[in-house]
């Protein structure tokens, strides 16, 4: 865990989700009976608006059934991607994989396509894409989980649903991706002082798990359940409302990086549509 200050912004970065898990809280009283509120409610009554259970984790059976998914996974959540990806246009992105392109010039000469009479496409050689030079070759993707308290798991869902689809197209081209995903929230403390938790979701070398992914992205639950641990480990300063989604704020401690695409403010298809076409469009340069 890396902690860092920025004026009246904490960060704090996991290194996976376990890290959180293996956590520690302070046992203060009224962290304890809000968690067990979290944990065997059965809707949420605010300024006359209910939320069923199920709306506000994403999944029957409340805390502990989320528990249950993040180690085996939201099968689920991943036939709901897949449908999500039938109604959305998927801009093709560039591919970084170099392709054998056989032409009248080239590296390496087919002798059997000389003595065949094809000189056109004897020789042999190996290219990118236009365009795929300019982009490296790994990048990251920065999903932001937060959420009022009013959001429905239906609408919070969308974001998991980009990342799963830009995931499948970015391996496709070749490119190696990290997950990163992070809450900002304002006024978390009682000093009125802000905070944002970071959790590396994939790294770099992990191989890529989709139902993994559609359970830590796409279900409401887990930033309900692992995000709120983990804004609650300074517990005595910490209010009791956890503080205000901010949905446009960038990590300070991803900011040095410069192949970070960010996925924030989606909730309904219509934004998830123009979200890809705008990644889309900024990835294939």
């Amino acid at each position: 865990m890396i902690v860092e200050q920025i004026h009246n912004m904490t960060e704090v970065f996991f290194n996976s989700i376990y890290e959180i898990e293996n956590t520690e809280i302070p046992n203060q009283s009224n962290a304890v009976n809000q968690r067990e509120s979290e944990r065997n409610t059965s809707g949420h009554n605010v300024r006359g608006t209910r939320i069923s259970a199920e709306e506000w984790w994403g999944v029957s059976g409340n805390y502990p059934a989320v528990e249950s998914l993040v180690s085996t996974g939201w099968h689920d959540g991943v036939e709901k991607a897949n449908k999500a990806l039938n109604a959305l246009a998927v801009p093709r992105i560039k591919t970084v994989r170099r392709r054998k392109v056989r032409s009248d010039f080239g590296d390496h000469i087919d002798m059997q396509a000389v003595y065949g009479g094809s000189l056109d496409k004897a020789w042999e050689s190996t290219h990118r894409e236009a365009g795929a030079m300019q982009q490296g070759n790994t990048v990251t993707i920065a999903v932001n989980l937060s959420a009022a308290w009013n959001v429905t798991a239906d609408r919070m869902f969308w974001k998991g649903a980009v990342v799963t689809i830009l995931c499948d197209e970015l391996q496709k081209s070749g490119r190696n991706i990290r997950i990163v995903g992070y809450s900002p929230q304002a006024k978390v403390y009682r000093n009125g002082g802000s905070k944002c938790v970071l959790i590396t979701l994939k790294n770099y070398q992990d191989p890529l798990n989709i139902n993994v992914l559609a359970t830590t992205t796409a279900l409401s639950g887990f930033f309900r359940s692992y995000i709120f641990k983990a804004i609650r480990l300074d517990e005595n300063r910490v209010r009791s409302s956890l503080g205000i989604p901010m949905n446009n704020y960038k990590p300070n401690m991803l900011k040095e990086e410069s192949d970070v695409v960010y996925i924030e403010d989606v909730w309904s298809q219509c934004s998830a549509q123009q979200l890809i076409n705008k990644i889309g469009g900024q990835i294939n340069g």
